[in-house]
């Protein structure tokens, strides 16, 4: 009578990586994290410098705001200074929304005044050295930083921006926003009250 064969079970493979495969592995690795370091370094963070050419000093006129495509107004104060003040409204409300920027408006009178930059969208009214005098602003508008060059050239930092000064007290003056809203909700109001059974009956 023959032997009766036996299966014999094949031990488990022990994987083993070569040492190529680990060198590939390690490449892959490497270039994927320049990959990611590149990308940060080329996304725009907000912070860092980006120099713009603002134009010339000597076309700039005194208490005459200029707009810059870059964002921002080019302000040359009655002492010679030059200010770069941001368009985005300061009031967290509003400054994320691109229809809501502030804007210069030449011809507005305010506290015996004319031109102000006024906020689109929310009313705040501030001064052309961007303080803030009107509205429900927290603070001041946003600066940049300004170079004159010898020669009279001008350049504005977007890349750094320095936030406004915050409110001092105003409560003599309320937004002038406000005021017309509440204006109406008075007169609605009136009129509801004049509306009712009651008041017509008197009447």
């Amino acid at each position: 009578m023959g032997t009766i064969p036996v299966a014999t079970p094949t031990p488990p493979r022990s994987w083993r990586l070569s040492r190529r495969v680990i060198a590939l592995g390690l490449l892959a690795g490497v270039m994927m994290a320049g990959v990611v370091v590149s990308l940060a370094v080329l996304k725009p963070s907000g912070n860092g410098p980006r120099v713009v050419d603002a134009g010339r000093l000597s076309d700039l006129r005194a208490e005459q705001p200029v707009y810059h495509a870059a964002g921002f107004f080019l302000v040359k104060l009655d002492t010679g200074e030059v200010i770069a003040l941001s368009e985005i409204d300061p009031h967290q409300l509003f400054g994320s929304n691109a229809d809501c920027p502030i804007t210069w408006r030449p011809e507005m009178q305010f506290e015996g005044a004319t031109g102000w930059l006024r906020g689109t969208c929310s009313g705040n009214t501030f001064t052309l050295t961007g303080e803030h005098v009107s509205g429900p602003s927290p603070r001041g508008m946003d600066r940049f930083p300004v170079a004159v060059s010898p020669s009279g050239e001008i350049s504005v930092d977007t890349g750094v921006r320095s936030a406004g000064a915050r409110n001092v007290s105003r409560s003599s003056m309320p937004s002038m926003a406000m005021e017309t809203c509440w204006t109406s909700a008075v007169r609605t109001a009136t009129w509801s009250n004049a509306s009712s059974p009651g008041e017509r009956s008197a009447g």
